[in-house]
């Protein structure tokens, strides 16, 4: 059976470019992409086809959030960082009765700015090594 995708931030620059090079690879996968304007959900239909389906909606809606990620075996959250939205997507994924047999991925792509150390001076490396498992309290305080 196909992975079905969910991506938020299909219409920036992070999303965007993972959309495209994701569908040049894998044309046969079908993309729930979240945008914010009719006019979005237009240029992604002319531009991809039919396997990418534009929906529309934002990450403050986070029922919306909560039952795409719940469709999906593999999420990719490209939008702002949003702790609430990431919150819907986790608890959706979590909830899916269809994933209940599988290991769903949830993928955050943006707002890694979020874990920097401010602290340290602007371009120097942190050290630090996050675990999504391990770390997921503190990772959550930030």
């Amino acid at each position: 059976m196909a992975p079905t995708i969910f991506l938020t931030g299909a219409s920036g620059c992070t999303g965007g470019t993972f959309l495209t090079v994701f569908h040049q690879r894998f044309p046969e996968i079908r993309v729930r992409a979240l945008v914010r304007t009719p006019e979005q959900i237009e240029i992604l239909r002319a531009f991809y086809g039919p396997t990418v389906e534009p929906l529309l909606g934002s990450l403050d809606n986070k029922k919306l959030l909560a039952a795409e990620a719940s469709k999906a075996t593999i999420v990719f959250q490209a939008g702002a960082n949003h702790e609430d939205a990431i919150v819907a997507l986790v608890e959706g994924i979590a909830t899916s009765p269809e994933n209940k047999s599988l290991s769903p991925v949830f993928i955050h792509l943006s707002g890694t700015s979020s874990l920097t150390d401010p602290a340290l001076p602007y371009g120097e490396l942190n050290p630090k090594v996050y675990s999504d498992v391990d770390d997921m309290e503190e990772v959550l305080l930030r």
